[in-house]
């Protein structure tokens, strides 16, 4: 039997470990209890420390307070500074010498002045460090002595009149915190006072809390503090002390040679490449003899298997590794890929993958060279791999890709660490590499969790199509894999066609409006025309698909909405719609609810006299916001356009919310219509909710009708209006055919 089949009781090793873990625990009880001891004890005597300085701060402001109210009493009852107020004209010169020879002036002063009784300085001097008038607040019968955020004290007092009114005012800026760090304290230290910023002037009362300093250290205190982490560290020492003795002794004691011995030789069997077995001699002459014939055996295969390292470590490192760049290449990212997706499966790890992209590097190599091409993939992969945790890889699958496996590393963190990766590339400086324009990444990221393996089979795939989506407006260079990127695989469009749709959204250039006739049953006409928004591109007209992509992804629909109300309007005003007849528009939902709706479409409505106007809104926008549009659109059917909605039973198809809609017209979705050609139950429903939202009173269009058996059947159901090929395809309004007969839908 195996060494791992057999059943073993636990040796002396495990026991010995037990009782030292268990010490080892009681250690660092102790510890924790006593440092938390002494912690406190520091913790309370910093709190007295700093009541006593700041006791003692205040008594010194206070002091400085009635030294500066002393000063300022005896300044504002001198009969010269009355003198002055009442006759300014000398004052420039009796403030050079008479007050600057003033004896009883604080020695922290920066600035004092003379103001007449409205607050304005009795002359404008240039020299002066105080404004030319006061604020109102400091105006008054009472002193005014505060600190301002500026750091120094204001102490403006009155100066009494022979009536007993104020005849003016004596204003200081005195230096508070220089005056209180000349003083010697003794709970603190004067050269470390500092004071925070000030949301407001304060009075002098409210300063000691507001005050920064430092407390002396106490060596007494200090003393105490040494003596009870010593004696504290001594028992813990002796314990643990005492431990190792034990655990040292039962090793030595008991059976340790034969145990060392044995564990060398099954630590063979695990790294036959391993160093000498053991270097100490062994107690019994027998198992010595045994040691050295294993050193001498063990040493000769040491030698063979380091020489194949070497080897092996050649061929790997030009076998797995890229050339130019230092990282790893194609053929270790496969094999590592591999290994991973047969080893990872079944436990809970997160695994990301993340794909990098130089954009537009085909242009650089072109613009400035190979050489410098290779430059910049350098640095790139360099600022890549300084960012990696330990154990990341970076590999080099492609000309100017980059991939990562990342694992325990959830979506969020992958995007952390591709963030930090795109901020570094925006600040690494390529002029030096001789490149004028800015260098940036594409990053796709594709997350999993390794129990998965279908998604793991599926990440690089995933991650390449989000990187594909990270160049595309919104995703700022950096996207995570949806599965709503799997819709749109295929829509990838490129930056020309971007900025064409942008262009003509915002300069209505290469947009025009191509319209589908409506037909009704009853007038057996075209009553109105529904409007399809079309642009013109380089290589022709762009897919109206990749139109509304590009609009959702820049958040455009309101822009869109509102250069299709321009464009319809001029098609109207210029008579290129069949009098008579009339057009309906599609509104997206985030205009729906836009208080501007109303004015945006009210250029319109002059026109309803010759037109009839249909504004369609989609059943999931309508039902979504149907308080807030219900505002909107009440206003504009009042002024007489007519609201459809668009798309019924595409969404939620509930009667309930068609009872409450602001709506004229429904229009069938076009797979509700498609149902109706089954001969099943889903055909008999859909019959039936026909019947129902007929007899409501509401006119009901079908849209999608392609062939003359699918329009006999929306006739005999009793559809009153008809859209789709069959009746006619959407075309420029040169195309429209001359006037009509007037009908309303």
């Amino acid at each position: 039997m195996s060494r791992e089949g057999r059943h073993r009781q636990p040796g002396l090793t495990f026991y010995s470990l037990a009782f030292l873990a268990l010490v080892v625990a009681s250690f660092l009880v102790v510890a924790g209890i006593g440092l938390f001891s002494v912690r406190s004890f520091d913790r309370q005597l910093a709190e007295v420390a700093d009541r006593l300085a700041r006791r003692e701060l205040a008594t010194v402001i206070h002091s400085i307070e009635q030294e500066w109210r002393r000063s300022m009493e005896a300044l504002t009852g001198w009969d010269e500074v009355r003198q002055q107020i009442e006759n300014p004209v000398y004052y420039p010169y009796w403030r050079g010498h008479r007050l600057r020879e003033y004896g009883k002036l604080p020695e922290d002063l920066v600035g004092v002045e003379v103001y007449d009784a409205r607050g304005r300085m009795l002359a404008t001097l240039s020299d002066s460090r105080l404004p030319h008038r006061l604020r109102s607040e400091m105006l008054g019968t009472e002193p005014y002595l505060r600190l301002h955020p500026d750091g120094l004290v204001w102490f403006v007092a009155p100066v009494a009149g022979a009536g007993k009114g104020i005849l003016g005012f004596v204003a200081m800026k005195l230096d508070l915190l220089k005056r209180l760090r000349q003083h010697h304290y003794r709970y603190l230290l004067a050269d470390s006072l500092a004071l925070g910023a000030l949301p407001r002037p304060l009075s002098l009362s409210e300063l000691p809390m507001r005050f920064h300093f430092r407390v002396p250290p106490s060596p007494e205190l200090g003393l105490l503090k040494q003596s009870m982490t010593r004696t504290m560290m001594m028992v813990v020492l002796a314990v643990l002390l005492l431990a190792l003795v034990f655990y040292a002794a039962a090793l030595r004691l008991l059976r340790q040679p034969l145990q060392r011995l044995l564990q060398a030789v099954r630590g063979l069997e695990d790294d036959p490449s391993a160093g000498t077995v053991l270097d100490e001699s062994l107690p019994l002459a027998e198992l010595d003899e045994i040691r050295e014939a294993l050193n001498a055996y063990q040493s000769r295969l040491s030698q063979v298997h380091r020489h194949l390292d070497r080897k092996n470590q050649e061929l790997w490192e030009l076998a797995y590794h890229d050339g130019l760049t230092g990282s790893y290449n194609r053929r270790a990212f496969d094999e590592h890929w591999n290994a991973l997706l047969d080893t990872v499966p079944g436990s809970r790890m997160p695994v990301s993958l993340v794909l990098f992209d130089c954009n537009h590097f085909k242009a650089i190599n072109d613009t400035y060279g190979h050489q410098v091409g290779d430059l910049v993939l350098q640095t790139i992969a360099g600022i890549i791999q300084s960012n990696l945790r330990n154990g990341d890889n970076l590999y080099r699958v492609g000309g100017d890709e980059f991939v990562l496996i990342l694992l325990d590393a959830d979506a969020e963190a992958a995007r952390r660490l591709a963030e930090r990766i795109m901020d570094a590339v925006r600040g690494y400086d390529f002029s030096r590499l001789g490149i004028e324009e800015p260098v940036r990444l594409s990053i796709g990221i594709a997350s999993a969790i390794a129990e998965h393996a279908e998604q793991l089979r599926n990440m690089y795939w995933e991650a390449d199509l989000a990187m594909y989506h990270a160049k595309r407006p919104g995703f700022h260079h950096i996207a995570l894999f949806s599965e709503d990127m799997k819709s749109e695989a295929g829509s990838v469009f490129s930056s020309q066609t971007i900025a064409t749709v942008t262009e003509a959204i915002e300069t209505g250039r290469n947009l025009v409006m191509y319209y589908q006739p409506i037909h009704s049953f009853r007038e057996g006409r075209v009553v109105y025309y529904e409007a399809l928004v079309r642009i013109h591109g380089e290589h022709g007209v762009i897919n109206p698909a990749e139109i509304f992509q590009i609009v959702e992804s820049r958040r455009l629909e309101q822009d869109l909405d509102r250069a299709v109300f321009r464009q319809v309007r001029a098609d109207l005003e210029q008579g290129l719609i069949p009098e008579g007849t009339g057009v309906s528009i599609n509104v997206s939902g985030p205009s729906v609810t836009e208080p501007a709706l109303f004015d945006w479409l009210e250029p319109m409505a002059g026109l309803l006299e010759r037109y009839r106007i249909v504004l369609e809104v989609t059943e999931t926008s309508l039902i979504r916001q149907i308080y807030e549009a219900s505002r909107s659109l009440d206003r504009l059917r009042a002024a007489g356009f007519k609201v459809a909605l668009d798309d019924f039973g595409s969404g939620y198809s509930s009667l309930r919310y068609l009872a409450s809609m602001p709506v004229d017209v429904v229009k069938f979705d076009i797979t509700l219509v498609r149902g109706l050609a089954e001969r099943n139950r889903q055909a008999q429903v859909i019959e039936g909710l026909v019947q129902l939202i007929r007899a409501a009173g509401y006119p009901i269009v079908a849209e999608g009708i392609e062939n003359e058996e699918m329009l006999e059947r929306v006739r005999r159901l009793g559809f009153e209006f008809v859209q789709g090929f069959h009746i006619g395809r959407p075309a420029p309004p040169q195309a429209l055919p001359g006037g009509a007969r007037s009908g309303t839908a």
